[in-house]
């Protein structure tokens, strides 16, 4: 016997019967490069061919595409947009039978916040996949604002899930003005509101760890996320992609003030926040000479006000410190402040009428603030 026939049964189920049986079988739906076993398909595009060890989804329509307006506070979260976010909201946020006032508040601001960063950042998207900012950055960049764009959108429903868990109002969305006249200026806006909403969290958190115990969770959980779009605006902005070791912490009110301040069109909200704004910081940054650093500030103000006047600037996790501002001569209502030499990354002045308050205090003897500052490494 040939070692061809070795294996094949003399009758029934033969080598001849086989070839017959096969000549007569439908062609394959299995493409003729498609990975052993069976198809490969990504959001339902059958793909045909990996080269190398890098899958090919040149042909995949990106479900970036299909976050193009911000979806209104409360709606369902598509499942396109869950799956491009990584997931949804949680099945249970763990709910106390009730939920204190300043509860309420605290995610009524963030549900304020979570509305204009959508804002920004899905009409950013927009922009850079196909508008007029679509060649300035690779593909990977644009897919990942729109990633950023998707998980904003499920951390709003942490506000307001809970907010309709109570019988609460939502907050809803305003008028945004934007000062918008490049993509750079897209990109520090976007990170603005990044660190002002990780602020933010940091704030309330500290807050509802004796009131409302069951925010700490989904709000925390927030944080790695925010970080993670802030390390990516920072390389978009050719800096390193983790400005400080540790987070700013700025009082809710503050973060309001200067939000509602610089992108809020006037009489356009819906809703009433129990905040108040107070001015618009005004400076001019003086770096050191031959560094990068930042050494001091000039600040202008109100020359009616009375008293010795203050820059509080508020560094990592809570910290603050304090350098007077010595008035210029012969110029009223301008001065200069120092910028403490310890300090690193993104710090946040606040113009205050005293010295030794704690950040949680800041607010009661603030003149006018915050303001962003690039401090860089000491």
């Amino acid at each position: 016997m040939s070692p061809a026939n070795r294996y094949s049964p003399t009758t029934g189920n033969t080598l001849a019967a086989f070839i017959a049986l096969a000549a007569k079988a439908n062609t394959s739906s299995i493409p003729p490069n498609a990975p052993l076993g069976g198809t490969l398909t990504v959001n339902g595009t059958t793909i045909t061919t990996i080269g190398g060890d890098v899958l090919d989804t040149s042909n995949v329509v990106s479900t970036s595409t299909m976050i193009s307006t911000v979806p209104p506070p409360g709606a369902t979260i598509p499942p396109d947009v869950a799956s491009m976010a990584g997931g949804s909201q949680p099945s249970s946020y763990g709910w106390a039978p009730n939920i204190t006032d300043s509860a309420v508040s605290f995610l009524q601001v963030i549900g304020f916040i979570d509305n204009i960063l959508l804002d920004i950042l899905i009409n950013g998207h927009n922009n850079l996949t196909s508008g007029s900012w679509s060649n300035l950055y690779p593909a990977t960049i644009a897919n990942t604002m729109g990633t950023m764009a998707a998980q904003a959108i499920v951390h709003r429903s942490t506000s307001t899930d809970s907010l309709t868990h109570y019988a609460k109002n939502v907050t809803g969305t305003c008028q945004y003005n934007y000062p918008i006249s490049s993509v750079d200026d897209f990109v520090a806006i976007s990170l603005t509101l990044i660190l002002l909403e990780i602020a933010l969290l940091l704030d309330v958190i500290s807050l509802v760890v004796t009131t409302d115990t069951w925010m700490i969770g989904p709000l925390s959980s927030t944080l790695g996320s925010k970080a993670r779009m802030a390390g990516m605006v920072n390389m978009m902005q050719n800096h390193i992609p983790a400005a400080a070791p540790r987070e700013v912490l700025m009082p809710a009110s503050l973060v309001y003030s200067y939000v509602n301040n610089h992108y809020v069109v006037p009489g356009s909200c819906p809703d009433s926040l129990p905040f108040a704004s107070i001015p618009t910081l005004k400076i001019t940054k003086q770096p050191t000479a031959g560094s990068a650093r930042l050494s001091n500030v000039t600040v202008n103000y109100d020359a009616s006000q009375q008293g010795s006047l203050n820059m509080a600037w508020l560094g990592a996790w809570g910290n603050v410190e304090y350098t007077p501002v010595v008035p210029d001569a012969g110029i009223a209502g301008q001065g200069t402040a120092s910028v403490p030499t310890d300090l690193s990354g993104h710090v946040w002045g606040v113009l205050t009428n005293g010295t030794g308050a704690k950040v949680q205090d800041l607010p009661g003897m603030a003149v006018a603030g915050p303001e962003i500052i690039w401090v860089s490494q000491p």
